[in-house]
């Protein structure tokens, strides 16, 4: 009979101390398994959405991301572009949270836009994006046409890794848009949630990587 890894047989008696032991919003499993299967299968069965022998989440549930965007204050991107369309550059602004529902917090992004080229000033930027948790997916529209006219995005799944990416690209006339999501380690205000845009087109070749920071 193997050992538990360590604190592992604790857990598995004390569920109730799983937040505080494991790093993470994680929610309670409904079953405890035996401490004699091998680690991967006993952690994987434990916690579907996933942790390793560490504590560290690699598949956040799309609870534990959504209540991480509702803490998002301060968001910083990064532009490039091979196709010579001028979209490169930096940005940074604030982020405005509203929670209409339990599963749903909106984005109001305000901020300047600084273009790499030599002698552009600054531009200002606006944009209302609006997540929501669609069964175990997680939902990203914009709502530049307003709440009741959302434009879908994607829907996207978290992987093994962690990383949440589109189920299917988004298509804006001849032009692909695809995005990823990662929420970095850390907890509270030290967490952040990296978003990894690509749009490929006719006259399109540009990546975008926003990182929002929780609680700053």
């Amino acid at each position: 009979m193997r050992a538990a890894p360590i604190g592992i047989a604790k857990i598995a008696s004390l569920p109730e101390a799983l937040p505080s032991v494991l790093h993470g919003n994680i929610v309670l499993p409904t079953k405890v398994y035996s401490a004699c299967l091998p680690d991967a299968v006993f952690i994987k069965r434990m916690w579907p959405a996933g942790i390793d022998v560490l504590g560290n989440i690699i598949m956040p549930s799309v609870e534990h991301v959504l209540s991480l965007l509702c803490q998002v204050a301060s968001l910083s991107f990064t532009a490039k572009s091979q196709a010579n369309t001028g979209w490169q550059g930096v940005g940074n602004g604030k982020v405005v949270v509203s929670e209409p529902t339990s599963k749903t917090v909106v984005f109001h992004e305000t901020g300047t836009w600084q273009p790499s080229a030599e002698h552009q000033g600054m531009f200002d930027f606006s944009n209302v994006f609006r997540w929501s948790a669609v069964g175990e997916c997680l939902r990203l529209e914009h709502l530049r046409f307003g709440v009741d006219n959302p434009v879908l995005l994607f829907d996207m799944a978290c992987h093994e890794d962690g990383i949440w990416r589109d189920i299917s690209p988004h298509e804006c006339g001849a032009d692909i848009y695809a995005a990823t999501l990662e929420v970095a380690r850390g907890q509270g205000k030290g967490a952040r949630i990296f978003v990894a845009w690509s749009i490929i087109g006719p006259r399109k070749q540009e990546t975008i990587e926003y990182c929002y920071q929780v609680g700053t």
